[in-house]
């Protein structure tokens, strides 16, 4: 492959998804950011792509360089703009390890640099990390502590006895005290990182998110299904053999291929999926 084509396939890219913006960056080994800015949240750093500086959280998945390493850019260009200080949720596990980082940064630039690093395990309970939507981990497979992280939407519903009650009625009852609503919260989006397939097989949330972004490292016999899994990544054919996980989610976004494949390898690729999972699917990058 061509280092200009390479070199397209790390330009960021905006995309519309089951009605979130989605934009960064995702090729193996190089960089991986992907942000929603409307909730200015971005899953893992890559090499901390222009609009990404404007997520005030953001949410590692591991310690590998190309998901953690334009976390110190990140923070210092923030502080430079004086954005309001950024919060990093990360595996527990390596919480010394990106303070230390940051810490490495700061003394180079002879800065100081506020920040809030969260250690956001599996067992947590979910954290509101803006008023309305939660934030929460799953576990992951790969050589390094990982994990994914599920957006949780809050809303509240008018419970099923009081559907039909007139309006003014329910004023009442709501100034009275009464609780006329349950809450419900609904998995929204999941990005799992880098990890062979079992990570989705085993969580609910994961697979019932409305939008599901994983990566699919391999598509084609370079790398064997086993040797992807045995890697912590996921090959596609490992993806076609098990459609079934993807049947409740209402979009896929597919990232993190190999930076050997072009944009147009991606796609034809892709159409080796089943059709059901092929409409629902989207090559980010590609």
């Amino acid at each position: 492959m061509s280092a200009s084509t390479k070199q397209d396939r790390s330009t960021p890219q905006t995309i519309d998804v089951a009605g979130y913006q989605i934009y960064g960056v995702s090729v193996a080994a190089m960089e991986t950011c992907i942000c929603i800015p409307s909730l200015s949240l971005a899953f893992d750093s890559g090499r901390c792509p222009p609009r990404a500086v404007s997520m005030k959280f953001m949410a590692i998945t591991h310690g590998h360089c190309d998901h953690v390493h334009g976390l110190p850019l990140h923070l210092a260009t923030r502080s430079l703009q004086k954005l309001p200080t950024p919060t990093y949720f990360v595996p527990p596990e390596i919480v010394p390890d990106v303070k230390n980082l940051v810490s490495a940064v700061a003394k180079l630039e002879q800065s100081h640099f506020e920040f809030v690093v969260e250690g956001l395990s599996p067992s947590h309970p979910p954290v509101e990390f803006k008023k309305g939507w939660l934030l929460k981990s799953f576990p992951t497979t790969h050589p390094v502590p990982s994990q994914g992280y599920i957006v949780i939407k809050k809303k509240k519903k008018l419970k099923q006895k009081y559907i039909g009650t007139p309006g003014p009625e329910l004023v009442k009852m709501r100034k009275a005290g009464t609780e006329i609503e349950d809450n419900i919260a609904s998995p929204e989006i999941c990005f799992t990182g880098d990890t062979s397939l079992d990570a989705i097989a085993k969580s609910d949330d994961c697979r019932r998110a409305r939008v599901l972004i994983t990566e699919m490292t391999f598509l084609d016999d370079f790398c064997s299904p086993e040797h992807a899994e045995n890697c912590g990544h996921i090959h596609i054919d490992q993806v076609i053999e098990n459609s079934n996980l993807f049947d409740e989610n209402e979009s896929v976004v597919f990232t993190h291929f190999s930076a050997r494949y072009s944009k147009a390898g991606i796609r034809r690729a892709l159409w080796k999926l089943p059709e059901g999972l092929r409409q629902k699917s989207i090559a980010f990058g590609a």
